[in-house]
């Protein structure tokens, strides 16, 4: 995992911090922390960014099958890897994360480490919309209705035409025709640019 340091939310408490954690990054390095999550009053926020994660409504979710959930969608846990999960607004995410980075953040940060996924801090803004955030080779896909969540994954993309591959097989199911395209995260104004060449309602943010 690569962490990368930085609040993301410019209006949050000045008491939490947020840091990415990529998969086929570096290893968890607490030396390596900026000096404000030295802070014991410091919250840290851990987005885990990988392709395998499943989001699953919360009502429905039996924790003991946390790793049984992903290796019945093909995602199984490596040896070295460990079903983790995060909650939020009654969606619960499994991720599949190294056990060796949970191993580092757990005993330095206790209490203070809350994990997220950005299938979850994807937001509907209300009617027809699709958002897609970009991190590196994964790319997390988010479709709603007027607030009823339709589709969500997470998928390996290590190239735009893989992206494309997806709205295709999205626009085939839902028909992209009617909703809204937003793009967000690592080279999102390129690719909103291209998308923009086979969708009409696209935009970067």
């Amino acid at each position: 995992m690569r962490p990368e340091t930085g609040n993301n939310n410019p209006s949050a408490d000045n008491n939490k911090v947020s840091i990415r954690l990529e998969s086929g990054g570096h290893s968890f390095s607490a030396e390596a922390l900026p000096d404000e999550l030295r802070n014991p009053q410091t919250e840290a926020l851990f987005e885990v960014v990988t392709h395998k994660t499943l989001l699953i409504p919360s009502e429905l979710f039996e924790h003991d099958n946390a790793a049984r959930y992903l290796a019945v969608a093909g995602l199984a846990c490596r040896p070295d890897e460990t079903a983790l999960t995060a909650e939020k607004e009654g969606m619960t995410a499994v991720m599949a994360v190294s056990s060796k980075m949970l191993n580092a953040i757990r005993p330095h940060f206790g209490e203070r480490a809350a994990f997220t996924s950005p299938l979850l801090e994807l937001e509907n803004g209300g009617g027809r919309e699709l958002r897609i955030a970009l991190y590196g080779d994964v790319s997390y896909f988010k479709l709603s209705d007027d607030g009823r969540l339709r589709f969500a994954e997470a998928l390996r993309t290590v190239d735009f035409d893989e992206i494309l591959y997806c709205l295709h097989i999205l626009d085939e199911r839902f028909g992209l025709a009617a909703y809204h395209i937003y793009i967000c995260g690592d080279g999102a104004a390129d690719t909103a640019s291209r998308v923009k060449k086979y969708f009409r309602k696209v935009k970067c943010e």
